[in-house]
């Protein structure tokens, strides 16, 4: 299958019904239903298209080590389930949002434990690199390292890398990053390591000599994904 057929059969996918699906999520609807979104990735590796799979970590308390999709529960800023399946897919593979093409959403599929998941078909559309450690940038991002005192990044530039106050224009000391280029921020991570690059009161020169390049580019990476 070529790229052009693929596409037009993911854009009339969503037209599909499925009579035992509908027939399956009358006798699990739960009365309380929480939202969730996968991502159906297709990418294309070795010459051919294949559909992305993620495993679980042996330390969850649920689902441990299980195959799936990437995906989870859809959050209060998430405008769609589109939007729900694509944050989830870059926090756990680190692919950019904007390396995917969707399509229209599948049918929703209602599991016993409450959730209510809609599959959202996308093909990668750039060259990615699914073998970096999002879990890594993650956690330097939102919580930090505090084994090494790094602190988390979200404390300054914002949960969404937006910067303070919103925008990061007025204050030049907590910028925005959120979209930038994960080779740019790796740079500018590196030169302030080496203190070729200042900021106020030296904060991102003592933050980022903590850090080993695994660190820097694994939260390069991260926030290159942030929108």
């Amino acid at each position: 299958m070529n790229t052009d057929q693929l596409i037009h059969f993911l854009t009339q996918a969503s037209h599909f019904s499925s009579r035992m699906q509908a027939e399956r999520n009358q006798l699990v609807t739960p009365k309380t239903v929480k939202e969730a979104a996968v991502l159906v990735g297709i990418v294309l590796h070795e010459g051919a298209w294949q559909i992305l799979l993620t495993k679980r970590a042996e330390t969850l308390r649920q689902h441990t080590g299980q195959i799936a999709f990437a995906g989870g529960r859809k959050d209060a800023q998430d405008d769609s389930q589109t939007a729900t399946a694509l944050r989830e897919a870059y926090e756990e593979t680190a692919i950019p949002i904007t390396a995917w093409q969707t399509f229209a959403p599948l049918p929703f599929y209602d599991t016993p434990s409450g959730y209510r998941v809609t599959p959202v078909p996308a093909v990668c559309t750039h060259s990615v690199n699914p073998k970096a450690n999002p879990e890594l940038g993650k956690t330097i991002f939102r919580s930090g390292l505090p084994g090494k005192s790094i602190p988390a990044c979200m404390s300054c530039h914002g949960p969404a890398g937006a910067g303070y106050p919103a925008g990061g224009t007025a204050f030049s000391g907590f910028p925005r990053v959120s979209g930038q280029h994960e080779g740019y921020v790796a740079d500018q991570l590196r030169l302030y390591a080496k203190g070729e690059r200042k900021s106020p009161n030296s904060i991102m020169e003592d933050i980022a000599s903590r850090m080993s390049e695994d660190d820097i580019r694994a939260v390069s990476t991260y926030i290159q994904g942030l929108k």
